[in-house]
């Protein structure tokens, strides 16, 4: 299973006619500049090892798609902490899935839903809330009732009030879950992602530790060895494995 996810893939970004074209695997997407959070987002975020602006490539996630795609049927898939879209277009896109994503930002949200609009689709949904604790315009994951089989979560160190207010969902539900663990000075940092997950049931874990170089893997890990790092964490229940 390791190989899927460490198999190479083609992803390239440019800037045209005032827009950014992200082409990835088969598929592409369009992000109009003229939207101040589109624009700050190509110029200075998720340019990983030596890009330049304007070139948002993210091999790690992508890698951790595909790797998923190969293995798994996922039908239906969340995004908590979607931002502009960019992971959200790229997850239906690449699963062909019903996502939906969350975000709590309203200058993100209008960069969303200008760009659903770019990229249309009925197999998207952008909801303006979260998931935590309740509070703050959060409601508690235990409460979804949606199926799902695959949540993202990119969310600067707030996983923690995600998953305590989700964990009975995630262990009886079992998505596969991608989340971006996050070093200490991470906005909302708490703990540890390892201590964050210690709950989680019978999953096993892949990692990567710099998911934005031009060159990354993922390696199986153990739980009590996941760094306090940027990287990207896949747990999967093991008996899907």
């Amino acid at each position: 299973m390791i190989d899927a996810f460490n198999e190479k893939v083609t992803m390239r970004s440019q800037k045209a006619d005032g827009k950014m074209y992200v082409t990835f695997l088969e598929h592409t997407i369009e992000f109009d500049l003229s939207n101040k959070f589109n624009h700050t987002f190509g110029h200075f975020v998720k340019r990983g090892n030596g890009f330049d602006k304007f070139q948002i490539i993210e091999p790690g996630f992508l890698k951790a798609l595909n790797g998923i795609s190969k293995n798994f049927k996922i039908d239906h898939a969340i995004d908590i902490g979607c931002q502009n879209l960019y992971t959200t277009l790229m997850m239906q896109k690449v699963f062909d899935a019903n996502v939906v994503g969350y975000d709590i930002d309203p200058i993100a949200l209008e960069a969303a839903h200008l760009n659903l609009a770019s990229n249309p689709t009925d197999a998207i949904t952008i909801n303006s809330y979260g998931f935590g604790n309740g509070e703050n315009n959060t409601v508690l994951l235990n409460d979804y009732t949606d199926p799902v089989d695959l949540i993202l979560s990119d969310i600067e160190g707030y996983q923690s009030e995600v998953i305590e207010g989700g964990l009975e969902f995630i262990n009886n539900k079992r998505p596969i879950i991608i989340m971006e663990t996050d070093k200490e000075n991470a906005v909302d940092y708490k703990r540890p992602d390892r201590e964050n997950i210690k709950g989680f049931e019978d999953y096993a874990y892949l990692y990567n530790t710099d998911h934005r170089a031009r060159h990354t893997i993922f390696q199986t890990i153990e739980r009590k060895d996941i760094p306090i790092n940027d990287g990207l964490l896949i747990c999967i229940p093991k008996e899907r494995m």
